[in-house]
């Protein structure tokens, strides 16, 4: 599919070569103890980098983060929280 979208100009050849793989690795999933726990259950973890689908969810996240308009509570990171803060609560 990627090579009749290239061949017909729906997309750049930056655009195949990030989505198209020659050697992809199988998502690798892995268990942290939750200590804070009674009993010490596992939390399951799926690192999926470097698997086919990665850079596919990278470049519909990028894409759907821009066109979708921000939620009012929103906080990109804690230096914008704590700019926040400051501005509301007049410190």
């Amino acid at each position: 599919m990627l090579k009749t979208w290239k061949q017909q100009g729906f997309i750049s050849d930056s655009t195949y070569n990030f989505f198209n793989f020659t050697n992809p690795t199988l998502p690798r999933t892995y268990a942290l103890s939750k200590i804070h726990k009674s009993g010490n259950p596992l939390r399951i973890t799926i690192s999926s980098i470097g698997s086919l689908l990665h850079n596919l969810a990278f470049f519909l996240h990028g894409f759907l983060d821009s066109c979708l308009e921000k939620l009012f509570g929103y906080v990109k990171n804690s230096f914008q929280l704590i700019k926040d803060l400051v501005r509301v609560l007049n410190i």
